[in-house]
């Protein structure tokens, strides 16, 4: 049975986003989670994700329109991180640059709302972080290092990132050295 939530009920559209993230962070954690059949079934569940914080994120006046945009990125991140071995899912294979370019967007524009809404507080600090995390998993080496010098906290926030699978640890051990970003 699917719940059917119109544009206006943007707590709602969110809370069902989380579940779909719940559901397929299960999954990745789960004894079969670089199988292609659960990549497959992930890619679904991100996307409805995606589409529920697409739709919530209409409501600019939303209090939480930061961390809608937050984890729009996440979600992007997680199907980038779907492509990458050793799951290969070829959907996130063929687009990780598409992806990347659109988590980029995401946590620039909640850095920006944060900014704006003058609640640049955890939030604006985690979009600087994860703007530089995709910026570096693009390719630019000092992505990083550059954010560290800017946001205190640059170590901690990377940590949350591994630990919530939206950077393996041997992709950040990749952008430098990763034992000074994250003391």
């Amino acid at each position: 049975m699917q719940l059917t939530l119109d544009a206006s009920h943007v707590e709602g559209l969110c809370d069902r986003a989380e579940s779909y993230i719940n559901c397929s962070n299960t999954l990745r954690l789960s004894h079969s989670g670089d199988s292609a059949e659960c990549s497959k079934l992930r890619w679904g569940l991100l996307t409805a994700a995606n589409q529920d914080l697409t739709t919530a994120s209409a409501f600019k006046d939303d209090e939480n329109i930061v961390k809608i945009h937050l984890k729009k990125g996440d979600v992007e991140l997680w199907r980038f991180q779907l492509g990458q071995p050793p799951r290969n899912f070829e959907v996130a294979a063929k687009n990780q640059a598409v992806l990347l370019k659109n988590a980029e967007k995401h946590y620039r524009g909640a850095g920006n709302l944060a900014t704006v809404a003058a609640a640049y507080d955890n939030e604006g600090s985690q979009a600087k972080v994860k703007e530089a995390l995709v910026k570096a998993l693009a390719g630019v080496p000092t992505a990083l290092s550059d954010v560290q010098a800017q946001v205190q906290e640059a170590g901690e926030i990377l940590e949350e990132a591994v630990d919530d699978g939206l950077v393996d640890w041997s992709q950040v051990e990749g952008m430098g050295d990763p034992e000074a970003m994250v003391e």
